[in-house]
């Protein structure tokens, strides 16, 4: 039988084994609870820079000069900003179906091509991982109108690097691609005008000095005459005002083809028939005097500027008076259309033709195929050129050789509405 003595001091042992143990648990509670309190305050404080963090972020990307929009993998859109609205055209909806409203985009390459759904570009980015940077595209909106884009789309990837959505920037690049359009077409503009310039130079020093000499070697010869000369000094006077003549002519073709290529175009919607109409009035005593006939089929409007494009049928049709065939009546034939935004007009003669050889010298400054004995400054044909090429067109002639006729070409922008606007009819 137990000692009660001993059975009592065995359960105070128990009891204060119990009690130790209790109040160690509560201190690891104590412990626990002050450290979830501390980490309850810490991920407080964590979520609120978090979320103030991606606020700044937000109004950052809000304020951006570009367009940004984020999706998911699957093609849903998760967060655009106002700048890809105004760009975009539309607002996108957050709950359309995956590619909806991505594919509901319209982007063209540089060259004019139509990209495919399956080659846009962020799809290339969610396919392959790699980043685009720097990308030039057209981005056609829903009124129709198009701009021009610098794409740069970077993917987006979870902590073990699987892709699961992108980021894309869209910025607006239209008004610097048209400066850099502008600045080629001047310094284009401004290489063919130095070319220009030196052959015309030497052609000026060359030509005009024809006219003064036959002037001078005809004063010279009345010098010489004396009183001997009243028999034949009105003939030799008449010779010395046509010399006269033909330079003053050749001064004013000088000073039109000098202002042709400078000073600023007035663009405007001009109706071709009422040009050729001004064109016919004006060289109505040719017209009539050569029985020439000239026939129109329909014409489109161009977008041009009236007064050089009269000039430019003036000196064509001139032409193609002054240059018929002996003994035959002219007929020039005026035709057009238009494709594409650009106008292509053809005035087509019976006259004397171009030789092969010289259908591209032709257009150059004080060129003259025919002689001296017919009438001409040679520089109607360039001032032609000179006045297409300011209008960003092109002009050539096809001609199967001397007394075969000729047909000049030239190109010009077509109006954004233009109707045919002249019937068939002959204008005599």
């Amino acid at each position: 039988m137990k000692d009660p003595a001993a059975q009592g001091d065995s359960l105070s042992r128990q009891v204060a084994e119990e009690l130790a143990s209790l109040r160690k648990i509560r201190k690891q509670h104590e412990s626990i609870a002050q450290a979830y309190q501390e980490l309850s305050v810490d991920h407080q404080y964590v979520k609120h820079s978090l979320h103030e963090t991606e606020e700044n972020l937000r109004e950052l990307i809000s304020v951006m000069p570009a367009a940004v929009y984020a999706c998911d993998r699957d093609g849903i859109i998760t967060y655009y900003n106002r700048q890809a609205v105004e760009i975009w055209g539309r607002t996108p909806d957050l709950s359309d179906p995956p590619w909806a409203s991505l594919d509901s985009r319209r982007l063209y390459r540089p060259d004019g091509t139509l990209l495919r759904s399956e080659d846009m570009p962020l799809r290339e980015v969610l396919s392959t991982g790699v980043p685009i940077v720097n990308r030039d595209l057209v981005l056609e909106r829903p009124d129709g109108s198009r701009i021009n884009v610098l794409a740069n789309i970077t993917a987006l990837r979870d902590s073990s690097g699987v892709v699961t959505g992108a980021v894309s920037i869209f910025q607006d690049i239209t008004e610097l691609k048209c400066i850099q359009e502008e600045r080629e077409t001047l310094l284009k503009e401004l290489e063919r005008s130095n070319r220009e310039l030196s052959a015309f130079s030497y052609a000026v020093s060359h030509d005009l000095r024809e006219p003064v000499r036959g002037v001078r070697t005809l004063a010279q010869l009345l010098v010489r005459r004396g009183d001997s000369l009243q028999g034949d000094s009105s003939h030799v006077l008449t010779m010395i005002e046509q010399a006269m003549g033909g330079m003053e002519r050749l001064i004013e073709s000088l000073l039109r083809y000098a202002q042709a290529g400078q000073g600023q175009l007035h663009r405007q919607q001009v109706p071709v028939d009422r040009i050729i109409e001004s064109v016919r009035l004006t060289l109505a005593p040719l017209i009539t005097q050569t029985a020439a006939r000239i026939v129109c089929t329909p014409l489109p409007a161009v977008e041009a500027d009236p007064v050089m494009l009269e000039q430019l049928f003036q000196n064509l049709i001139a032409n193609a008076l002054q240059y018929h065939r002996p003994g035959e009546a002219p007929i020039i034939q005026i035709t057009g259309g238009y494709s594409g935004g650009v106008c292509q007009i053809a005035v087509k003669d019976n006259g004397q033709g171009v030789p092969r050889q010289h259908q591209d010298s032709v257009f150059e400054p004080l060129k003259r195929l025919h002689g001296a004995e017919n009438p001409g400054t040679g520089l109607g044909l360039a001032l032609c050129r000179t006045i297409v090429a300011r209008h960003g067109g092109r002009i050539w002639v096809e001609s199967e050789g001397s007394g075969c006729g000729a047909t000049f070409n030239f190109t010009l922008s077509a109006a954004k509405e233009s109707p045919s606007i002249l019937m068939s009819r002959p204008m005599d």
